[in-house]
């Protein structure tokens, strides 16, 4: 048995037995026979389960999610009822965390280092208490338009193994750049509160936080001794939303953890936050897209290998793409593998080489250039799991095509 709660304006299911999220994308498929639009389905559990392996993992560090990674209201809904605070990074995402209700302004960080003047001034206003930043330049912009917003030092220190390096675009250097901008910030009455870093996009190396937390440690002493209230230890992002063998959250949290007790052991005296985005937007959200075209072809086309070019390989056409979920392709570099929604009549049939397009007349709309699946009919629904960071958030409607439509989950546990 079922029932539907409102969270946040949208309905939601609540089960009465824990389902999958392909469990529940299968039913839901059943009643789209003649639907044209792909759809996503949001497990408010799996939001849940991230939130508490958080409090395990990294004990006393409140994270502030990263609202860029996904805006789902409701996403963001049940973080601000787990007591997570937001980094915004604009007008439009303070905006909607104040006026949805989501939270108040004390529970954001405005997490960008180079603001634009409309959007610093109107966070001021609205009572948002911190901004980073990383130059002189951000510093006497901050005087002139937010002068009792306290300041976070954004420091570079990058990890060489992280996917997405930031160190390029953000953050001063931890040696060169940090006692002149404490000591501008100073001249200037700023107030700098603390330190932020961002070792980078799906960092795997985790000791790249304790490197991190030595340089806070060593600026958090000069910026004592030049009279600022040193309080926020920001260990920012790069925290990752798929685990594997080199990375998760139990690795991170060991070493972040040590270093802590190592470089802060007086934990009274500080407020130790991170900005996780893509650890809590990935695994909760599935997607689900109908075949609309299958064409046979040579499988070298799909190969590129000339030894299978007797052959036979399939490229299937579906109603979502690189420019609607499948964004994160682009965005965040994630190559999603999908699965038939139903397994078929048989689960031992032939697998054919096959191609995943995209729906529009962009031939770079390539969702899996190369995967393996037994002869997919048109009108069958294929399934992606973890596919909820740097998606829903850059989806647009290039080509006239429409979003996918939105489910929510839970079970009575955890609602």
């Amino acid at each position: 048995m079922s029932h539907f709660e409102v969270l946040a304006g949208n309905k939601v299911m609540v089960l009465g037995k824990p389902l999958t999220a392909k469990d529940v994308a299968e039913t839901l498929s059943l009643g789209m026979k003649k639907k044209t639009e792909p759809f996503t389905v949001m497990s408010l559990k799996k939001v849940v389960e991230r939130y508490r392996e958080w409090e395990c993992e990294m004990p006393g560090i409140k994270p502030y999610y990263a609202v860029k990674c996904n805006d789902n209201i409701v996403l963001l809904k049940v973080l601000a009822n787990l007591g997570a605070g937001f980094d915004c990074a604009t007008k439009a995402e303070i905006d909607m965390i104040i006026n949805e209700n989501i939270a108040t302004a004390d529970d954001i960080i405005y997490a960008h280092p180079i603001k634009t003047p409309e959007f610093l001034k109107h966070a001021y206003n609205l009572g948002v208490p911190r901004a980073t930043f990383d130059s002189k330049e951000e510093l006497c912009k901050m005087k002139a338009l937010s002068p009792e917003m306290e300041g976070i030092l954004r420091i570079s220190c990058c990890d060489k193994t992280a996917e997405r390096q930031l160190k390029h675009k953000f953050g001063c250097d931890p040696t060169k750049d940090v006692t002149k901008l404490l000591i501008k910030a100073k001249e200037l009455g700023i107030n700098v509160v603390g330190v932020s870093v961002h070792v980078g996009s799906r960092c795997c190396d985790p000791s790249a936080y304790e490197r991190a937390i030595i340089h806070m440690r060593q600026i958090f002493d000069e910026g004592i001794l030049i009279g600022h209230p040193m309080k926020v230890v920001d260990l920012g992002g790069g925290f990752p939303g798929i685990y594997n063998e080199k990375i998760s959250l139990a690795k991170i949290g060991k070493c972040v953890m040590a270093a802590l007790q190592k470089y802060f052991p007086e934990k009274e005296k500080y407020e130790f936050i991170a900005e996780p985005g893509r650890y809590f937007a990935t695994t909760p959200f599935s997607t689900a897209a109908k075949i609309f075209g299958r064409i046979e072809v040579p499988a070298n086309r799909i190969t590129d290998n000339e030894n299978d070019a007797n052959k036979i390989g399939y490229m299937y056409y579906i109603n979502d793409g690189t420019y609607m979920t499948f964004s994160c392709k682009h965005f965040d570099g994630i190559h999603p593998i999908g699965q038939p929604l139903t397994n078929g009549n048989d689960t031992n049939e032939e697998l054919f080489p096959a191609t995943i397009w995209g729906p529009t007349c962009d031939s770079a709309d390539l969702v899996e250039s190369l995967t393996y699946h037994r002869k997919l009919n048109i009108g069958e629904w294929l399934f992606w799991d973890e596919i909820g960071a740097y998606s829903i958030s850059t989806v647009v409607e290039f080509n006239g095509f429409p979003k996918a439509k939105l489910y929510y989950f839970a079970d009575d546990e955890t609602m």
